[in-house]
């Protein structure tokens, strides 16, 4: 199924011209984030006693559309090209629709009063939890450094986007297992700010 999806990325990526940003919009860049989505995914299955299999299975396909179809509707090929995938692969045709169940979830937008199978929820937070704390700074820095290099607006851009994305987060995902790995990575985005205002105003 891996390899699967990486090839299918690859295949499917657009054709973009070197330059701002290019380097997140290809195969590789998205297996990526799959691959850390994956590792979250079953770290928070495992923890939460959900249905592992199905957690698995619809995160390595959460994505596999993301670079040839519109954003809004990449969820929905996903699940098509899984369901195509596992049935030829020779799945029970209930357990697929769970599977893809799972996959079409992940980017649903939730009413009040919503309820989701925990796996369905499991896959939504990992993937919201990835490039939150360590890679979304340096995500951060580097858009600085050609936007606008400083190190006081790379600071104010820190906290602005980073620990506020990592705050919302603690409130807002829907696992234990998940809103606890958001709270540690805001406890390290918070002694990054405060490493960097020391050395900032060291001298002073």
């Amino acid at each position: 199924m891996k390899a699967f999806v990486r090839e299918y990325l690859t295949r499917s990526e657009p054709n973009i011209a070197a330059g701002y940003s290019a380097w997140r919009r290809n195969g590789a860049a998205r297996w990526a984030h799959t691959l850390r989505v994956l590792a979250a995914a079953q770290q928070i299955a495992r923890a939460e006693g959900a249905d592992y299999d199905v957690v698995i299975v619809a995160t390595i396909f959460h994505d596999v559309a993301k670079l040839d179809i519109d954003q809004d509707e990449h969820a929905e090929r996903g699940a098509a090209i899984a369901r195509d995938y596992l049935t030829r692969a020779g799945f029970a045709a209930a357990w697929i629709a769970r599977v893809c169940q799972t996959i079409v979830n992940h980017v649903v937008a939730l009413k009040p009063g919503d309820r989701l199978p925990l796996e369905d929820y499991i896959l939504r937070d990992a993937d919201r939890l990835d490039e939150l704390g360590a890679l979304g700074i340096v995500w951060t820095v580097m858009n600085t450094g050609i936007e606008a290099p400083s190190y006081e607006e790379a600071r104010a851009r820190i906290a602005k986007y980073d620990r506020a994305t990592a705050e919302r987060a603690v409130a807002r995902l829907i696992t234990r297992t998940g809103r606890a790995i958001a709270e540690q990575r805001l406890k390290f985005i918070d002694a990054f700010i405060a490493q960097l205002d020391a050395e900032m105003n060291e001298g002073e």
